[in-house]
This record gives structure tokens, C-alpha cells and sequence, in this order.
């Protein structure tokens, strides 16, 4: 599989931010998802500011009340000003300070507004007709073009292919070769067939498997972003609750993570580095930050799993509803290297030196280009059941026996211990 690098231009906003969408229903009022205030209201001051990809910052008072939260105080001033209306959707990312968003936002058409200034037309953006000639983003700089975004619908799982909207066609069109490559990401770099008709353009080959992969289902919220070559898109996942999806992450980015908290364990040991002339504090500093920014991101059990270091190669796994219910997708990188590298074999998952589970693991492979590997259902979901495995909980899969016999040590860090 290739390797994709986490594209940036100057409308795109980071992907490992915690991240949700929001429909607006109304120019008075916006509440927020009981997903997003279940799982970040304490990072919900009584203010909230809202950043978006023009620099502009709005400070917009928060109403709370039996455990629900709107946008009230300034929503309407905001909502008025970018011409908002029923239907349009909001894309939120938390910047890591208390209670700032970066704010992006999507009309019905469902194209990314114009953040500096030049005047569209819904009704325009419906027929899929935009001029781009006089905006700073014009095809002749398609870095800078808008994104789009597209709600799964059950029939486009159904039917295997999905439809891409007329406005995204009028806009890329004539940039989209046979095949077009989105980039996830978790570094995943996807290849589908194009079908054309016309004005239309489905993806096609290639789709069914990329939804199943992802756990697609009805109601999934896609946002797609140029990523700066022909057919090239950059990827972002959201499910139905309204969140991004949380991606894997493996040995290849946890191994320098620094132990900041806990008791060493038996294949664990602290982890420094050099210390580049710095003081004691200052790298105290630096290991704390990280920690808290891997908490921010993933989540306590996930960074306490990744602040100690191991003994052999390993990935670290954020458990999702799709993986407490399904096959485990694990990282490509971590399986091609340390696993194998093409097909399909059986692994054994070992908890300390109790019970042992028998997993397939296997590599999906399309077109010739090597896509993601995952754990088959079957064997995992036993592994699951026995152990108890949560949405949250973060898990250590360390290789301590390689081909013929290929065996994973797993180590769980329980969500609901991490207090």
C-alpha cells in the first residue's frame, strides 16, 4: 500500500482535532449534539469562540440546562453575517484551547462557502453553475477550491457506488481522471473507479470495499478536500452521532512517547531519549503536554497505553463501536512489516501467559494496491466477548513471536480506569 503524507493548505484544518458536524435548524439558536456534550462538555466554558478560515474569531455565550448546551447569546449575529440557513452544516474542531473552535461551513449544495467576501447564490449552487474567475479560490489554484461533503445514504451501500454531487463534479471535473484516490487519515490511500454519465460521476469499484472497511452506514457524514494533484482527494469520516471517527494509531508514531504515569509491567520500561541539553523541568514539560494532548485526543487510556515503551514492535488500538462489534482494522504498516505482507494468516492473541484466541488476519487488497489489514470478525469477537472490551479502552498488540507462529502479546487499559 502507498503512504500518504496529512495534506495542509489554507483553508484545511487538522484532522486530529475532536472534531464533529452540527445541521443548523435555526439562525436563533444552535444546540449542540448530546454526543459532543457527553463526550468534551468540560471543555465548554460559558463562552465559546468560534475561529473560522478567514482568521475571524466570534465569542458567542453558551445557555446550559439538564445536562444540554446551545450557542444562544451572538449565534444569531454569526449566523446572520455568513448568511446561514436551514440546512447548512456546520464543521467543528476543537483547538486545543478552552472552549475555541475552528468552524467551517457547508452550504446545502453542498459546496464550503466563500469565507472572503465574493457573493454566491444557493439557487446557483443547486444548478451546480459557480464562477470562480474573481475569487481567490478559481480552478486555476484548486489547493485553495472548497470542499463538499456528502451524507451516506443506506441505498448508496446498497447499490455499491456512490454518487458525487453535480456542484463537486462542475467544480473538479475536469481535474478527476478515471480513478480517484482519496486519502484517509490513517495514511490509507483508497483507489476508485470513476463512472461518468454526462454531468454525472459515480465512484464505483472500489466503493463497496472502502465502506465496508470504514463500517459505513446510513446517516455517515463525508467531507472531501483537494489534496493538491489530479484525482486526489483528502478524506474525513464522521458517523452518525455526529463525531469524526478516531483512526489508528501504531508503533510507527507511539514509539517515542516518553512514560509520564503508572507502575512499569512485565515487557514495559521508562523511556527518555537524549535530553538535547534541556533541564529536567523543561522535559518534564514537554512529556506532560504530550500526555495531555494524547488524553485530548484519544482519550486517557489510549495515552497511558502509549506512554510506556515495549520491548518489540507494537501498535496501540483506540477501541470504536465498529470494533467492539466487528472486525478490528489494524494498521497496515504495523501487519506489512512485522506480520506479512500480502494475504491472509492466523495470528494468536495472548493476555499475559493465560488463555490464548486464534485470529485470521488479512490484508485487503485492491486493483494490486494493498489498502488496510484488519482482524476477521470471527476470532476477534470472541477475544472481545472474553475480555470485555469497551468503546474506549485502548489495547497493546506487541509481536512476541514472528512467522511460522505469529503470536501478539495484548495488553488492555480499560477506559473506566483511567480516572
Amino acid at each position: 500500500m502507498g503512504s500518504s503524507s496529512r495534506h495542509s493548505k489554507g483553508l484545511a484544518f487538522p484532522v486530529d482535532s475532536r472534531s464533529f458536524f452540527k445541521i443548523v435548524l435555526s439562525k436563533d439558536v444552535l444546540k449542540f449534539p448530546e454526543s459532543v456534550v457527553t463526550k468534551y462538555g468540560d471543555c465548554l466554558g460559558d463562552t465559546v469562540f468560534l475561529k473560522v478560515p478567514n482568521n475571524a474569531v466570534w465569542p458567542i455565550e453558551l445557555t446550559k440546562r439538564n445536562g444540554q448546551v446551545w450557542l444562544q447569546q451572538g449565534w444569531s449575529n454569526f449566523a446572520d453575517f455568513y448568511s446561514l440557513a436551514f440546512g447548512y452544516v456546520l464543521l467543528f474542531s476543537y483547538e486545543g484551547n478552552h472552549s475555541h473552535f475552528q468552524v467551517r461551513i457547508f452550504m446545502r449544495s453542498p459546496l464550503e462557502i466563500d469565507y472572503f467576501g465574493s457573493t454566491v447564490k444557493e439557487e446557483d449552487n443547486l444548478n451546480g453553475e459557480m464562477d470562480y474567475s474573481n475569487s481567490p479560490e478559481s480552478p486555476a489554484s484548486l489547493m485553495n477550491a472548497p470542499s463538499f461533503f456528502k451524507i451516506v445514504l443506506g441505498r448508496t451501500l446498497q447499490d455499491g457506488k456512490l454518487e458525487i454531487p453535480i456542484i463537486a463534479v462542475h467544480t473538479y471535473g475536469d481535474y478527476m481522471a478515471d480513478t480517484a484516490y482519496f486519502n484517509v487519515p490513517d495514511g490509507s490511500i483508497w483507489p476508485i473507479e470513476l463512472t461518468r454519465r454526462d454531468r454525472e460521476i459515480w465512484l464505483g469499484r472500489g466503493w463497496p470495499e472502502f465502506a465496508k472497511s470504514y463500517s459505513l452506514e446510513d446517516g455517515c457524514f463525508l467531507v472531501f478536500s483537494y489534496a493538491g494533484k489530479c484525482s486526489h482527494f483528502q478524506l474525513r469520516i464522521f458517523r452518525k452521532n455526529t463525531l469524526e471517527m478516531e483512526y489508528n494509531s501504531s508503533s510507527d508514531d507511539t514509539e517515542g512517547n516518553s512514560n509520564t504515569s503508572g507502575d512499569r509491567t512485565e515487557g514495559e520500561k521508562r523511556t527518555h531519549g537524549g535530553d538535547g541539553g534541556k533541564t529536567a523541568s523543561h522535559k518534564s514539560s514537554e512529556v506532560d503536554l504530550r500526555t495531555a494532548k494524547l488524553e485530548s485526543l484519544k482519550g486517557r487510556a489510549f495515552a497511558k497505553a502509549s506512554s510506556f515503551k515495549y520491548d518489540n514492535p507494537f501498535t496501540v488500538i483506540r477501541m470504536q463501536p465498529s470494533y467492539v462489534r466487528n472486525h478490528l482494522r489494524i494498521s497496515s504498516s504495523f501487519v506489512m512489516k512485522h506480520i506479512l505482507s500480502d494475504g491472509e494468516c492466523n495470528v494468536t492473541l495472548q493476555i499475559s501467559d493465560k488463555k490464548t484466541w486464534s485470529v485470521r488476519c488479512l490484508i485487503d487488497v485492491y486493483s494490486g494496491r494493498r489498502l488496510c489489514a484488519r482482524l476477521q470478525r470471527h476470532g476477534w469477537q470472541a477475544f472481545v466477548r472474553d475480555n470485555q472490551l469497551e468503546e474506549g479502552d485502548a489495547c497493546v498488540f506487541e509481536l512476541i513471536e514472528k512467522a511460522p507462529k505469529i503470536k501478539l502479546r495484548v495488553r488492555i487499559f480499560r477506559d473506566k480506569d483511567q480516572v
